[in-house]
């Protein structure tokens, strides 16, 4: 974007935060895509088989195995129906990067603090193979329900939601993680796309202090709620200094947390933060942080660091364990379970006591499948697990999260349609297609399957016909 176009007082900003750098990044050509292939669904060559049937050229990139360059030219790969079945995501190169940084493991406990849309928390679960804890928080409203959205279509069954502010978490959740993700709040100011919009708001508040501070505030509660040797990951897609090497500098002064060094993935130009910048000097193992420069790299600006905490806080910042009311989970025998998992074996054909090892919360419209070990819940959650089913009159219907996660393991078998090419096409289109000839529903709500994907959506049948609210136009396999 031209800089003549932009405020004058915004510009002067620009110059002071990215000095003889400006031009590159003012002038930089647009970034390629990316999607992220969901080993919880699927696996990169079945993903680069299908999206070169689907007639794309993909691209795996050589430090991010898991990450696919698209042609930007082509149609956007959330079109396909794979996409809808949780084999691939969108997420741009940078952004999969945080979480590479922070290197979650299966079994630990983390926390994804900002969590929405959720492409971070989806890769986090992913990296922990589906077991342990994955905390997810951000606001309430429209972001929550992005994040949910987005949880679902990959079947993640880990995943806790809270909706609090970031900076008020250690006052509604104990504390203890063994990792935590702090990809905060930022101007966005490592895109120069988004240049136009960025100004305005600065036009508004004639201000950039706003950001910074909150930025503060976001990572001294990821610090209060990390355990002691616990990793933590801050990062924003912002290259001013104001956001990135001078929060975590005030966090580095104050608290007993270091800079962790890790050598970033090859092939890519990963730049080192800033220990000193326009006269003032930060941290010294500043220098340990990665910095994307968008005219390097085929994707947006970033900057990630990992620290570590070291001691217990001091009585300043106390480490706050707030009384949390448990609610318990049920089991598949309570009495309450029994009722709907014995009409899901009777409608889709998957017995009860496949749901032996896990639990479910159960609420009057709808019914959440938990891992086994959850016994019991904060009561102050906005959600967990997976959906499960939700009630339709006096029957129960399976989610398509549900169908999807039981079809990957083979498991759904009843009340299955399998549609043809043009069945399916004209499905994903408009929403609606002929029952296929002799195929009489044992249910209302028919699941249907199409050729590698297998059984990958819940419908609703009326007047010989499917529907599916869902359809999107998709692009179907031939």
């Amino acid at each position: 974007m031209p800089r003549d176009d932009l405020d004058h007082a915004f510009v002067a900003y620009l110059e002071q935060q990215f000095g003889e750098e400006l031009a590159a990044f003012l002038e930089h050509p647009p970034v390629l895509p990316f999607i992220r292939v969901n080993t919880l669904r699927a696996s990169v060559p079945q993903v680069l088989a299908t999206l070169e049937t689907y007639g794309y050229r993909p691209r795996v990139h050589p430090g991010l195995p898991l990450a696919i360059a698209v042609d930007p030219s082509q149609p956007d790969p959330t079109c396909c129906l794979h996409h809808f079945a949780g084999h691939f995501i969108k997420q741009s190169l940078a952004s999969m990067l945080p979480v590479t940084l922070l290197d979650p493991q299966p079994g630990e406990r983390v926390l994804d603090l900002c969590a929405s849309p959720g492409s971070k928390t989806t890769q986090i679960a992913a990296a922990m193979a589906g077991q342990g804890e994955v905390w997810a928080n951000d606001l309430a409203g429209t972001r929550m329900n992005a994040l949910a959205s987005r949880i679902d279509g990959c079947g993640v069954p880990q995943v806790i939601l809270t909706n609090q502010p970031g900076e008020r978490l250690p006052g509604f959740i104990r504390g203890g993680f063994d990792r935590i993700l702090a990809d905060v709040p930022c101007s966005g100011l490592g895109r120069n796309d988004l240049l136009g919009e960025i100004g305005h708001r600065f036009q508004r508040r004639r201000s950039a202090a706003a950001m910074p501070g909150l930025q503060y505030r976001l990572l001294l509660a990821a610090c209060r709620l990390l355990k002691v040797g616990g990793q933590l990951v801050y990062s924003t897609c912002s290259l001013t200094v104001d956001e990135n090497e001078a929060v975590v500098d005030q966090v580095l002064q104050r608290l007993p947390m270091r800079v962790v060094s890790v050598a970033p993935p090859p092939g890519l130009i990963v730049e080192p933060g800033r220990s000193a910048w326009n006269g003032v000097t930060y941290h010294p193992d500043m220098v340990h942080a990665w910095r994307l420069r968008p005219w390097e790299n085929p994707t947006e600006g970033f900057f990630a660091v990992r620290l570590e905490k070291t001691d217990a806080l001091g009585p300043r910042w106390p480490d706050e364990t707030p009384e949390m009311e448990e609610t318990p989970t049920l089991s598949w025998q309570d009495p309450a379970m029994e009722e709907v998992l014995a009409a899901i074996a009777e409608d889709y054909g998957v017995p009860p006591e496949r749901f032996s090892g896990q639990r479910f919360v159960y609420k009057r419209k709808g019914i959440s499948i938990v891992p086994g070990a959850w016994e019991t819940l904060w009561s102050g959650l906005h959600r967990a697990g997976l959906p499960f089913a939700r009630r339709r009159g006096a029957m129960w219907r399976l989610s398509h999260a549900m169908i999807q996660h039981l079809a990957t393991l083979g498991e759904l078998r009843h009340n299955v349609v399998t549609l043809t090419h043009a069945q399916m096409h004209l499905l994903a289109a408009e929403g609606r297609c002929a029952m296929p000839p002799g195929w009489e529903a044992p249910s209302p709500y028919p699941v249907v399957a199409y050729g590698d994907l297998g059984p990958l959506a819940s419908t609703y049948w009326e007047e010989g016909a499917l529907r599916w609210k869902r359809a999107r136009s998709y692009l179907v396999l031939p």
